[in-house]
């Protein structure tokens, strides 16, 4: 986990990751690790690389093809289904 020095974009959702806020990142370099290039860096919110991992695993091939709308809706229906709901449930049963 780093903390951002300036904004940046989230890979995943297309978002804002805003400065002073923590996100993943990660170095992907080329295929034959010539002279430490780096091909990509990704970046990500904590919540979204969370969710994807719920989804899809631990791979790390970040560069599937995805819709970063379809993401957030996805990403959305889980929040509520995984935070959310049980939130509610766990203070209603409390009260």
């Amino acid at each position: 986990m780093t903390k951002a020095r300036k904004d940046h974009v989230c890979d995943l959702c297309h978002g804002k990751i805003k400065s002073g806020k923590n996100y993943h990142r990660q170095r992907i370099p080329p295929w034959e690790h010539e002279n430490n290039d780096v091909f990509h860096t990704f970046k990500a919110h904590p919540v979204c690389l969370k969710f994807w991992y719920t989804k899809y695993g631990y791979r790390v091939d970040y560069m599937l093809n995805h819709d970063p709308w379809e993401f957030r809706e996805l990403l959305g229906e889980w929040l509520i289904n995984k935070v959310v709901k049980p939130m509610l449930t766990k203070r209603f049963e409390t009260t």
